[in-house]
């Protein structure tokens, strides 16, 4: 009960602009693999040599989805918790 009267919605907003910068990031690497030469370099720079691309090339759109998905059963778990504790204080004032 205490981590949810703390939550409030500048987390929330905090941790999908987290979420979303992720998947921006994510998506320049993916979509490096396509760029000509000249231009991958200029990404494998900004981004360092030591990361490996095939990897997130591989892996992206599924770890994408297990992600989304936990998610959203974290959200709805917490949201169904949250009227629960309204309902039973809204109960117990009668």
């Amino acid at each position: 009960d205490l981590f949810l009267n703390n939550l409030s919605n500048s987390s929330i907003v905090v941790f999908f602009a987290l979420i979303m910068g992720m998947y921006f990031t994510s998506m320049v690497m993916l979509i490096r693999v396509n760029l000509p030469l000249k231009y991958r370099g200029i990404l494998t720079q900004v981004f360092g040599q030591d990361i490996q691309y095939n990897f997130y090339h591989r892996w992206f759109d599924a770890l994408f989805i297990f992600s989304a998905l936990l998610s959203g059963v974290i959200l709805t778990l917490l949201d169904r918790t949250k009227t629960e504790f309204k309902d039973d204080n809204d109960k117990s004032a009668f």
